[in-house]
């Protein structure tokens, strides 16, 4: 049978449940391949040229295979790493796996070594039986009479025949020896009768076969060398290994994953740098369009007190409409037009909010530019300008000192306060309430020194 190669699970299933039928008759040697590789280091096909006939040979692939092998075998009894190991026939090996010891190879030049080792192995593993000397060579004729041969009466005819008594049962002893060539000559008297041991070998009925020269030159099989045995560290030898080559690829995995960190940290620099360089450049252009945008409204707003009328675009006209609230909202909402640029508009929208009853007041009782200033400041608060606004100085009015002095309403509104004016004598201050839905409502104009909401 040639040389199996187990590459899936299904096979390697199949080649378990082989492995631990009791009824299999002939041994089995297993290779395994080295990890990342489909070709073991252990020549298998010398393997099975040496051993066809006696034992049957396999080779499992590194990996799914090997692990799931030795996930349905016995603890420690599996092949991996490029090993591989002979198992006799039964299942006596799964209980004593000296009789199964696993032979390593960790480069092509010691796999001769564990080639040669897994053949004797197997041979050891077989029924006694020389080794062939070629694929489909019969066994020695001399050896096969031997592992068939029934004891027998010697069938020597004596010169005379006379009748042989019944020896008395003897203690078995050795088999004799056969004569030495230069004694052969000197066997012309009959050698006297003596008890047959049990199992003994008639060297008659081998000559009797025409196999007695074949005999003398068969040597027994030696006993295996004590290297070849299993050693008490062998286990510990098979862990080692296994743990090596895990953490070898561990190491390997951490030096791809850490290499694979610095690259794309490194395309993330780059990146992000590029970002910055597009952003500067974006908040170039922005401010140079702002800075036209001034230019032109400066240009309309001296074009306008040209005009001779000398109104501002967001002048307070209550007269033009018969709610001052209206003529109010109709001033915030031309300061918005003129003070935030087209293309914020939508950033920058101006929210619903609401008017208190001393606003209009408070913001009548001023002038000229302080009204121009005051609404400014109220599309800065409405619109949020103001949080970005340094010269604001948006804060939370408080009644005295201390964080618990803040101003509050019973609907707990809370009453901020901002800069419409700065570093001027009586500066002018706007109080505003913030609700408690987030909305604002615009309560006074006031001085500097008036602290009241």
């Amino acid at each position: 049978m040639p040389v199996q190669h187990i590459t899936t699970i299904p096979q390697t299933l199949k080649l378990v449940q082989t492995l631990r039928a009791s009824t299999r008759l002939r041994p089995a040697v297993v290779i395994s391949t080295r990890p990342g590789s489909t070709k073991p280091l252990i020549d298998a096909e010398q393997i099975e040229g040496e051993v066809a006939g006696i034992a049957d040979v396999y080779v499992i692939l590194n990996g799914k295979c090997t692990w799931e092998m030795a996930a349905h075998m016995a603890e420690g009894s599996h092949v991996f790493g490029g090993a591989g190991r002979v198992y006799p026939q039964g299942v006596a090996w799964e209980h004593d796996l000296a009789k199964s010891p696993l032979r390593f190879t960790h480069s092509g030049s010691g796999s001769t070594a564990s080639t040669q080792r897994l053949i004797d192995d197997a041979y050891m593993a077989a029924k006694p039986s020389p080794r062939s000397s070629g694929r489909g060579t019969a066994p020695n004729p001399a050896f096969a009479a031997l592992l068939n041969f029934v004891p027998e009466t010697p069938d020597v005819e004596p010169e005379k025949p006379k009748p042989v008594a019944t020896p008395k049962p003897a203690t078995p002893q050795a088999p004799v020896p056969a004569p030495e060539p230069a004694k052969a000559a000197q066997a012309s008297e009959p050698a006297p009768t003596l008890p047959t041991p049990p199992q003994a070998i008639s060297p008659h009925s081998i000559a009797a076969a025409g196999m007695l020269n074949d005999l003398i030159v068969i040597e027994p099989a030696p006993a295996p060398e004590p290297a070849t045995q299993v050693q008490p560290g062998q286990a510990l030898q098979s862990a080692q290994l296994a743990l090596a080559t895990s953490r070898s690829t561990v190491t390997t995995l951490q030096q791809q994953l850490n290499n694979g960190r610095r690259r794309a940290q490194q395309e993330l620099d780059v990146a992000t740098r590029a970002l910055h360089v597009e952003v500067a450049e974006l908040d170039h252009k922005l401010a140079d369009v702002r800075e036209r945008h001034s230019e032109k409204l400066q240009t309309a707003r001296k074009k306008s007190g040209n005009g001779g009328t000398g109104a501002s675009i967001s002048a307070y006209n209550p007269e033009l409409f018969t709610d001052s609230e209206d003529a109010m909202r109709h001033a915030i909402y031309l300061t918005w037009v003129e003070r935030v640029p087209a293309f914020d508009k939508n950033d920058w929208a101006l929210p619903s909010y609401a008017i208190g009853a001393q606003f209009i007041t408070s913001f009548e009782s001023h002038s000229g530019v302080t009204r121009t200033k005051a609404l400014k400041c109220v599309v800065d608060v409405l619109t949020d300008l103001a949080r970005d606004n340094a010269s604001r100085r948006v804060h939370i009015l408080r009644e005295g000192q201390g964080a618990d002095t803040i101003t509050q309403r019973e609907d707990g509104a809370i009453c901020y306060r901002a800069n419409i004016e700065t570093d001027t004598s009586s500066a002018r201050r706007l109080h505003y309430w913030k609700l408690t839905d987030g909305s604002l409502e615009l309560s006074r104009v006031v001085t500097h020194d008036d602290m009241a909401a």
